[in-house]
C-alpha cells in the first residue's frame, strides 16, 4: 500500500497508535492476515485508551478502527 493512498497516516499520530498503524499497514502489505490482526487489535486497545484518557473523540476512535478492520 503506497503512504499516500493510506487514509490514515501513522506520521499524523504518536506513540503506540503511530507504531500499530504502521503493522497494520506493513502486514496488509506483506499479506500476513496473522500480524494483521494482532496490530489492529493493539489498534484498538490503543483507541479505547485514548477516548477514556479524552484524548480523541469517540467518533474518530470508531472512524479509525472501522478503517483498518475494513481493510483485510
Amino acid at each position: 500500500m503506497i503512504a499516500s493512498s493510506r487514509k490514515y497516516n501513522p506520521l499524523d499520530y504518536d506513540g503506540f497508535l503511530r507504531q500499530y498503524m504502521e503493522d497494520a499497514y506493513i502486514a496488509l502489505k506483506d499479506g500476513n492476515p496473522v500480524h494483521f490482526n494482532c496490530a489492529v487489535s493493539d489498534l484498538t486497545m490503543e483507541l479505547k485508551w485514548m477516548v477514556k484518557s479524552s484524548l480523541m473523540s469517540p467518533q474518530i476512535a470508531d472512524e479509525i478502527k472501522d478503517y483498518f478492520w475494513r481493510l483485510m
